[in-house]
C-alpha cells in the first residue's frame, strides 16, 4: 500500500485500488489536483486491509484485480455496517452493460470508464463524497488491521451468507411457481422459515382480508395463538390497523403441530415483519418461541434476506385466491 498525498492537507481521504502502475498515478494525479488526499492500492486484498487501516471517504476500484475482484471488495464493505456507508465508485476499460448491471448489483455507488476525463472523475468524487447528507456519513470507528488470512475469512462469510440467501429465496421462490392456494403457500413459506429459525408459532397476517394464518410447531394451546394475534396487532404499521376488522378470521395449519386443550408454555420472544406490495404493507410475518432471546440479529438478517421474495409469492397467492373468489361470484 502507498500512501500518496496522505500526508499534509484536510481534504477528503479516497483509496484508489488498481493494478496499473500508470492508471494509479493518472487518478492520483486528478484528484489530488482536485484537494483530495489519496491512498492507493494494487490488488483487492491489499485494497480491503488499506480500506479498514486508514477509513476512507471514498474507495475508487478497479473491477479487474488480482486476489480479489472490484466486485467482491464492494459486497465486502457494503456487508459491513461499518463500512457500508462508505461510497464506492467503480472503474472499467470498457463500458459495457455487464459491468455496468454487476457494479451496481455488488453495492457500488457509481461507475465509470478509465478513459475518463479530469473533470467527470472529480465531479463524480465530489457528488459522492461532498454532496453526500449528514445521515450517510460513516460511524465514527477506529482503524483496524487486517492479515490477508483475516480478508479472505470475511470473503468467505460473505459468499456463505449469499449461498444461504439464494437458497432460501430459491426455495419460497419455488413455492411460488407451484402453488396457488393461499393456504398451502403459508404453510409452506412457514415450513422454509422453520427451517431456519426455531418459532412455536409462526403467522401470516392479511390487514384487508382480517386474517391470520397460524402455523404451530408442536403442541399449542388455543391460548397461545390468540396472544400471537394480539401481539401482531399491536406491532402492526400503522397503515394496516384501520384495514383490520374488530373480530379477524383465524385459520391454522397443523403440518408441524396441534393445537391442544390444556395450557402450553407461554411464549417469551415475538418478532414481526411487515410485507409490502405496490408502496404499502398488505401483511404480516410473525414469529412467536417459548425462548427468551430466540430470534437474535442474523436471524432478524435471514428475514430481511427473503423478505421482498416472501412478498411477492404471499401477495401472488392472496391476489389470486381474490380472483377465484370474484370468478365465483360472477359465476353464480
Amino acid at each position: 500500500m502507498q500512501n500518496q498525498g496522505a500526508q499534509g492537507g484536510r481534504g477528503p481521504l479516497v483509496l484508489v485500488a488498481d493494478d496499473s502502475p500508470t492508471l494509479l498515478q493518472v487518478v492520483s494525479g486528478v484528484l489530488e489536483q482536485g484537494g483530495y488526499r489519496v491512498i492507493t492500492a494494487t490488488d483487492g486484498v491489499n485494497c480491503v486491509q488499506a480500506f479498514y487501516a486508514n477509513r476512507p471517504d471514498l474507495l475508487i476500484t478497479d473491477i479487474s484485480m488480482p486476489k480479489l475482484s472490484g466486485y467482491l471488495v464492494c459486497r465486502l464493505l457494503k456487508d459491513d455496517w461499518t463500512a457500508a456507508n462508505v461510497p464506492v465508485l467503480m472503474l472499467t476499460g470498457r463500458d459495457a452493460s455487464a459491468d455496468r448491471f454487476w457494479a451496481l448489483e455488488s453495492g457500488a455507488e457509481a461507475f465509470v470508464t478509465k478513459d475518463f476525463g479530469p473533470d467527470e472523475l472529480l465531479d463524480t468524487a465530489t457528488r459522492l463524497v461532498v454532496g453526500r447528507e449528514p445521515d450517510y456519513l460513516s460511524p465514527d470507528v477506529g482503524p483496524v488491521t487486517l492479515t490477508e488470512s483475516d480478508v479472505l475469512s470475511r470473503v468467505c462469510e460473505t459468499l456463505d451468507r449469499k449461498l444461504f440467501e439464494s437458497t432460501l429465496v430459491k426455495q419460497i421462490g419455488e413455492v411460488g411457481a407451484r402453488m396457488t392456494d393461499f393456504g398451502d403457500t403459508v404453510d409452506a413459506v412457514l415450513s422454509i422459515v422453520g427451517n431456519v429459525l426455531d418459532y412455536q408459532v409462526g403467522c401470516v397476517a392479511l390487514a384487508e382480508e382480517g386474517l391470520f394464518a397460524l402455523r404451530p410447531v408442536g403442541s399449542v394451546c388455543r391460548q397461545r395463538l390468540l396472544d400471537v394475534v394480539a401481539q401482531m396487532r399491536d406491532e402492526m404499521p400503522p397503515e394496516m390497523h384501520p384495514a383490520v376488522p374488530p373480530e379477524p378470521r383465524l385459520v391454522t395449519f397443523e403440518s408441524a403441530g396441534a393445537i391442544v386443550e390444556h395450557d402450553s408454555p407461554p411464549l417469551e420472544t415475538f418478532a414481526s415483519m411487515p410485507l409490502w406490495s405496490a408502496g404499502r404493507p398488505f401483511a404480516m410475518l410473525g414469529l412467536a418461541s417459548t425462548q427468551r432471546n430466540a430470534f437474535g440479529e442474523q436471524d432478524l438478517a435471514a428475514l430481511r434476506l427473503i423478505e421482498n421474495t416472501l412478498a411477492a409469492v404471499v401477495d401472488n397467492a392472496r391476489l389470486h385466491e381474490q380472483m377465484a373468489r370474484d370468478a365465483a361470484a360472477r359465476g353464480g
